[in-house]
């Protein structure tokens, strides 16, 4: 993962593995969008930095083209 807004812990980090807080890999699942479809939505478990409780959050996934990175931005749902 090459940045994150809100987790430090989670830049420069390989992120093939995390997981949301039902066992979603999300990673995996932000890389079969792009290479499927180049681009859309998916929804999952995450926790907001000031809770203690995991929230829907819906991230919209796009292939920057010609090159293999994803941008993703999200919202949570609440």
């Amino acid at each position: 993962m090459l940045g994150h807004p809100v987790s430090e812990n989670l830049r420069g980090h390989d992120a093939w593995e995390l997981q949301d807080a039902k066992g979603k890999l999300i990673v995996q699942e932000f890389i079969k969008i792009a290479k499927e479809q180049g681009q859309g939505w998916t929804e999952y478990w995450w926790l907001r930095a000031t809770e203690t409780s995991p929230t829907l959050k819906k991230t919209y996934i796009k292939k920057v083209p010609n090159a293999d990175i994803l941008v993703g931005a999200g919202y949570y749902i609440k």
